[in-house]
């Protein structure tokens, strides 16, 4: 997948408020990159949510840390830095999330599963 039209990111902004498109992975018609903040339940950040980038560009999705937590976490711990920068991050360990994602042919309907999916795994 190399993006989501920016219509349906404005759609998906109803289950998850925070998106924002990344500007310069962004234009007016298509958002390959995005950022979301993700609610920590487990009390791991001290911010208290996650913030994330989701970088749509490859066959498979790939979640950045920008604040990941102190302490080891069980699914984020790949160093990584953010495309286009030079910021240190930290890759989500998603699993098998393909599985998931490669039946749903809607593109809205995958990138909120997989939304959905990173959300269980940073809070399990």
């Amino acid at each position: 997948m190399t993006g989501i039209a920016r219509d349906d990111l404005n759609r998906l902004r109803v289950d998850f408020p925070s998106i924002t498109p990344v500007a310069n992975f962004s234009t007016q018609e298509l958002v390959e990159m995005f950022m979301v903040e993700i609610p920590d339940s487990r009390q791991r950040t001290p911010a208290k949510s996650y913030r994330c980038v989701v970088d749509l560009r490859g066959s498979t999705f790939l979640t950045h840390v920008l604040n990941p937590p102190p302490q080891k976490h069980p699914h984020v711990y790949t160093s990584s830095i953010l495309p286009g920068t030079k910021q240190p991050t930290k890759l989500v360990c998603q699993g098998s999330v393909n599985e998931i994602t490669d039946t749903i042919r809607n593109t809205l309907g995958k990138i909120g599963a997989y939304l959905n999916h990173i959300i269980t795994v940073l809070n399990t």
